[in-house]
């Protein structure tokens, strides 16, 4: 891994170029390795978005969130942030899983330079302007979003490339609470030009080690989870993950369903002992327009993507987290949870999509 001072490139001057290999991956561990170890990602990454918070470059600090665990069978973090809802910048309204990029809209190429943190590239493929751009209103420490091509004007819509540099985002890491999440359209990605978020819990989230059961190797279904959600794992590969977890994204777009997707590494359901980068997905409900808090009276006010549905439920009213029970956010799920005749469906599909594949950790 190198960091480079990058030549002025004729669009943007992106000052920092973080380069790595395939060897620079780590892409499977001990489950008891070592959580202080940071890797120059790690260190390069936090670094940078510790510079731009003392710089003032997002539009608030941290200072007035604050984390707790809620009592439960599920352990939900509540992450109390009502600054990222009030100091946002617009979101778009999205009314397709597939909507157009609108350049007249905001996106990623309109951001000020001083919000990114630095361009990434992989040096054995030669990728380029894949940005670390901080997100100026972050939702935890160190939360960045990272815009793969981001010159290719792309919308959101994830493809296999994109969901490989996700995959390699994660790898370069060796923070036990570092994953990368991504929200698709109609479920609630309020900026359509392709990207993901990244960030840096203390505490693991769920998601980080469910159990989950065979539907067809190598992808499974999450066991005693909160709400319905699908597991692919295969191993050492970050290319092979990224191309059968694209096969079940692709398969989502083709049958119209929105959906929310997690990146974190996790134990491999055939080892305990063992932990490989494991990528999720939860099908859902559409949820179309802009992304509006509804008007709560009882209800908790979070919006569910990814980051709720990996069970850190970022709370955007402080009012309501001394009312909050588990049951409220159960009850809250089901109401954007896929129909049982849908998932049926999805899952059938995945079982034909995949019973022809062999595999091995």
């Amino acid at each position: 891994m190198e960091v480079e001072a990058m030549n002025a490139p004729k669009q943007k001057d992106y000052t920092r170029v973080f380069s790595y290999k395939a060897e620079d991956l780590n892409v499977h561990r001990l489950v008891t390795y070592n959580e202080r170890e940071l890797t120059e990602f790690d260190i390069l990454l936090r670094s940078s978005w510790d510079k731009a918070m003392q710089d003032s470059i997002m539009r608030y600090n941290l200072s007035d969130t604050n984390i707790s665990v809620l009592p439960g069978m599920y352990g939900f973090m509540i992450l109390e942030n009502p600054k990222r809802f009030s100091d946002r910048r617009k979101p778009e309204n999205i009314q397709e899983l597939k909507q157009p990029f609108d350049s007249s809209k905001f996106n990623f190429n309109k951001v000020s330079p001083k919000e990114v943190l630095f361009e990434m590239r992989d040096a054995n493929r030669g990728t380029e302007h894949n940005l670390v751009i901080v997100n100026v209103s972050p939702i935890t420490y160190g939360h960045v979003l990272l815009v793969p091509c981001v010159k290719s004007s792309l919308p959101q819509v994830f493809t296999e490339d994109s969901l490989r540099f996700a995959i390699e985002v994660v790898a370069l890491s060796k923070h036990r609470g570092f994953c990368v999440v991504g929200n698709s359209l109609l479920a609630y990605a309020s900026v359509n030009h392709l990207h993901f978020h990244g960030m840096y819990f203390d505490h693991l989230l769920m998601a980080m080690s469910t159990p989950a059961t065979l539907v067809e190797n190598p992808c499974y279904e999450l066991k005693g989870y909160p709400t319905k959600g699908l597991l692919v794992q295969t191993g050492e590969d970050p290319a092979k993950l990224a191309q059968h977890a694209f096969k079940l994204v692709n398969l989502c777009y083709q049958m119209d369903i929105p959906f929310n997707i997690v990146i974190c590494y996790g134990t491999v359901q055939s080892n305990e002992q063992r932990s490989y980068i494991r990528f999720l997905l939860f099908p859902r409900k559409a949820a179309t327009g802009f992304k509006e808090l509804y008007d709560s009276g009882d209800r908790p006010p979070l919006f569910w993507a990814a980051c709720e549905l990996a069970g850190c439920i970022v709370l955007l009213d402080k009012g309501h987290r001394h009312t909050l029970t588990e049951k409220k956010l159960l009850d809250e799920v089901k109401l954007i949870e896929i129909s049982e005749e849908d998932y049926k469906v999805l899952l059938t599909r995945i079982k034909e999509l995949f019973k022809s594949e062999n595999f091995f950790y």
